[in-house]
């Protein structure tokens, strides 16, 4: 038997990359045993060699000896055997293996044509520009509706909240869906939806009736986002195709918003009926993915290989109600508070918000339970936090940070046009479209800097240039024309929020395995719609009172932007002291697998 392992172990010492590729493939699916005849016969004909008896018996029916389609191996090659095969074993042969794996790439996943990539990556951005053109658009026809349906404006705000309030509520819970069972099925099931009831939008007569269908419409992208973010993080696994994709996938939501400012004022200015048309054209857009998505998107039997075979389908129900619930209510008495004639003196806002923070409280506690305590899978896994010394929490913080600070600024930019300059909608339009085409262009230029600059770097200076934003705006003196300050403010506005999202979507999909994608973009994807809500809270509760207290608009406005100035400069001490060791984003590797799904086991 010391024989038969002395010519184990010198067959796997030294092996070639394409005997490695083509198990790493998962085409040779070799065992142990297997695989040592197989090296041993390309090495020398004259000298075959045959593993003993007992390490057949041991290991002949271990699963986890094959090499998944994802794997890095390394991570788990110090493993321990099973005990009766750890006596058997030479330690020359582990060794061996550590050498193979340590000097191994990583697996290339699913090879698609470049078209079919281009359209696959189109399909899943589209995803992320629907949401963001719904949002924006609908918001500049609200006057024109509110005077059609016969209701306040304050009223005719509820159709823009609906749907971004289901849009919100409903992502985490979706995600887990589609990890769990078919992304492709749930996009194109979320995307029917949205089509459906958008459409059906533009023939209600009455406000509640609106507000119904469009909160059902959100509903159907709550499901399709998260969906296409696993499927971009599963399909696209080499450099510089997953850079590229995960940047384009961010350029959904400044072309959304840009296009949707410029759709919506066209459609209020039509005439009386013409705010209805918005959303036959909403719900036309929605063809596009769904069909393209159909042709393009692998079936799920492509990704069979990166699944867990043994992955527990039991579904969360408690904690998918928790978190749909406590998101759903915090961001109902955040948007509330700011369209109630009270607003937090408005006796049930103050309340509905103290119950979302048990609700999330709650769900903290049952996922920490669920996962250590029950067989039942947990909708977040709460190790999903500490990864890596905690570098996907550290970037879903500032997500959150830079996403109040932008949505809290754009929203006084709005007011200092309108309520301090006195300018018409339409024109406060031709003077923010700046800040969403710069947008497109920061989401490009990630695609050039992430190669080449440190994450930290990146993201401590794109949270410098919204800050920059609200300070000039903050500090402008009165007089000045909008070309001298506000024009290069609304430049330096975009490249946070755009980059951030970019960047921090390339490193929190290379921390998950392909069992978790989809929550994460679920997670990633609610942390921006939890921030935007309570940016354009805090923006409007601190220039309210500031305002009243000194009877000057322009002062309430100014100590906003210094608010939402210090928000946005969060993230740069966040990214230079927790992630300062932190090197290329899209060399970011998880550290402390431990997914039988994504990982080999020896």
């Amino acid at each position: 038997m010391t024989a038969d392992m002395s010519a184990m172990s010198s067959a796997m010492s030294s092996p070639t990359k394409s005997e490695f590729d083509e198990k790493a493939t998962g085409q040779a699916g070799l065992g142990f045993d297997e695989e040592k005849d197989h090296v041993d016969k390309e090495k020398t004909s004259s000298e075959p060699s045959s593993p003993s008896p007992q390490v057949q018996v041991l290991l002949k029916d271990e699963p986890h000896a094959r090499v998944p389609l994802d794997s890095t191996p390394l991570e788990h090659a110090h493993e321990p055997l099973p005990p009766a095969a750890e006596a058997v074993v030479d330690p020359i042969l582990r060794s061996a293996l550590a050498t193979e794996i340590e000097n191994a790439e990583p697996a290339m996943g699913i090879v698609l044509s470049p078209i079919r990539q281009t359209l696959l990556c189109a399909a899943m951005t589209l995803t992320y520009f629907i949401g963001a053109a719904s949002g924006a658009s609908v918001i500049f026809i609200i006057p024109a509706m509110s005077k059609d349906l016969g209701v306040s404006t304050l009223a005719a705000q509820w159709v823009a909240s609906a749907q971004s309030l289901a849009w919100g509520c409903g992502l985490l819970f979706a995600g887990r869906l589609a990890d769990m069972y078919s992304r492709k099925f749930l996009f194109l099931l979320g995307l029917s939806i949205t089509l459906v009831f958008t459409l059906i939008s533009g023939a209600i007569p009455n406000l509640i009736g609106i507000c119904i269908v469009r909160a059902l419409a959100g509903l159907g992208t709550a499901i399709a986002t998260p969906a296409s973010f696993g499927i971009c993080g599963v399909t696209f696994r080499t450099e510089p195709t997953r850079t590229v994709a995960f940047a384009v996938l961010g350029m959904g939501n400044p072309i959304g918003g840009t296009v949707g400012m410029i759709l919506g004022g066209i459609m209020a200015s039509i005439g009386e009926h013409g705010w209805r048309l918005l959303f036959y054209v909403l719900g036309g857009l929605c063809v596009i993915p769904i069909a393209v998505g159909f042709l393009v998107i692998p079936s799920d039997k492509h990704y069979v290989a990166t699944r867990n075979p043994n992955q527990n389908k039991q579904i969360d129900w408690l904690g998918g109600f928790l978190v749909t619930a406590g998101v759903c209510l915090l961001a109902f008495s955040l948007t509330q508070s700011g369209i109630a004639d009270d607003g937090w003196k408005t006796p049930y806002i103050p309340a509905l918000l103290a119950l979302s923070v048990i609700l999330l409280v709650s769900f903290v506690f049952w996922e920490a339970f669920a996962e250590r305590r029950t067989s039942i899978p947990p909708v977040a896994k709460l190790s999903l936090f500490t990864r890596n010394k905690g570098q996907g929490s550290v970037v879903l913080l500032m997500l959150f940070f830079i996403w109040i600070g932008t949505n809290g600024t754009f929203s006084l930019i709005s007011l200092f046009y309108q309520e301090y300059q006195q300018v018409s909608p339409i024109r406060t339009t031709l003077y923010v479209v700046p800040a969403p085409i710069v947008g497109v262009l920061a989401s490009i230029i990630v695609i050039y800097l992430v190669p080449r600059v440190r994450a930290p770097f990146l993201l401590a200076t794109a949270g410098l240039l919204t800050g920059i934003c609200a300070m000039i705006y903050a500090v402008e003196p009165e007089g000045l024309t909008y070309w001298a300050a506000e024009f290069i403010g609304l430049i330096c506005l975009p490249f946070g929020p755009d980059m951030t999202t970019a960047i921090g979507s390339i490193i929190i999909s290379n921390l998950c395995d392909d069992d978790e994608q989809s929550v994460m973009g679920a997670l990633l994807q609610t942390t921006i719609q939890v921030g935007q809500a309570i940016g354009l809270c805090v923006a409007s509760l601190i220039e309210q009172n500031v305002s009243q207290s000194t009877g000057s608009i322009l002062q309430g406005l100014r100590t906003s932007f210094f608010a939402t100035m210090a928000l946005s400069w969060i993230t740069i001490p966040l990214a230079l002291i927790f992630l300062g060791n932190m090197g290329f984003a899209q060399e970011v590797r998880r550290k402390d697998s431990s997914s039988k799904a994504a990982r080999p086991h020896f």
